[in-house]
């Protein structure tokens, strides 16, 4: 690949010009062969070893990393739940497939290099075989939490009308609060399709003067104390200004 630039625009570089949201301007990133002797005082450089496997395209007529590419150069230096943020917005967007992190996966199987492990925590909730639990194993989680002696009590599976066209059953409705409380538990594709529909179910509730609370599945299975502190504060603000009025 002798024809092949040995320098190439990466990371937050190629963010910017990717169109990532959240991602602001710095000095140049660029990404260059691990065997390169290269040194620069106005760009980063970073070195990959499997540089010439890199997919790239042409922005604004420069060589820049993919999506996905731009991706495992971000990596190392971004915190989980911002990356995770970026690929769904453009997996929403249609900008990225799931499947164009393959050969990435492929070259860093195996590999400790700072972002793998991250990349692929991040890839594992978005991926088509990701582990989806089922209705039950909800519930599982979800009404011990509200069973909590702190929380006011509640119905389970509530069925509603939230206005003329739309009927819904509730994962748990708290009355004292006016509060509806839903867990999203699944596939990423399959909450894509569901988007619009939820959306929806939301402003159709908030319409009525409900507040919609939603926790996903990860959520309330790793951090149950942040979902019951959610809920109490939205509590204690619902019923001051309640009483205010």
């Amino acid at each position: 690949m002798l024809s092949r630039p040995r320098a190439v625009l990466a990371g937050r570089s190629a963010a910017v010009l990717h169109g990532f949201e959240g991602v602001s301007r710095s000095r140049p990133e660029i990404l260059v062969p691990t065997n390169g002797s290269g040194r620069s005082s106005l760009a980063r450089l970073i070195r990959e070893r499997y540089f010439d496997e890199v997919a790239t395209t042409r922005i604004a007529g420069f060589e820049v990393t993919s999506v996905a590419e731009t991706f495992w150069t971000l990596a190392s230096r971004t915190p989980a739940g911002r990356l995770q943020r970026i690929v769904d917005d453009q997996l929403a967007g249609r900008r990225l497939r799931v499947d164009d992190f393959d050969p990435i996966l492929a070259r860093i199987e195996g590999e400790r290099r700072p972002g793998a492990p991250r990349l692929r925590e991040v890839l594992a909730d978005v991926r088509l075989d990701a582990y989806q639990p089922a209705t039950s194993e909800l519930e599982a989680h979800l009404y011990p939490l509200l069973d909590r002696p702190e929380l006011p009590p509640y119905s389970r599976q509530c069925p509603i009308r939230l206005d003329d066209e739309i009927d819904a059953v509730l994962d748990a409705f708290i009355d004292l609060w006016g509060m509806v409380v839903e867990v999203d538990g699944r596939r990423w594709h399959t909450r894509r399709a569901d988007f619009e529909r939820d959306r929806r179910r939301d402003n159709a509730a908030l319409a009525m003067g409900l507040i919609v609370v939603r926790f996903t599945y990860r959520m309330l299975v790793d951090d149950p104390e942040y979902c019951l502190q959610t809920l109490l504060k939205a509590g204690r603000n619902r019923m001051h200004r309640t009483e205010v009025q």
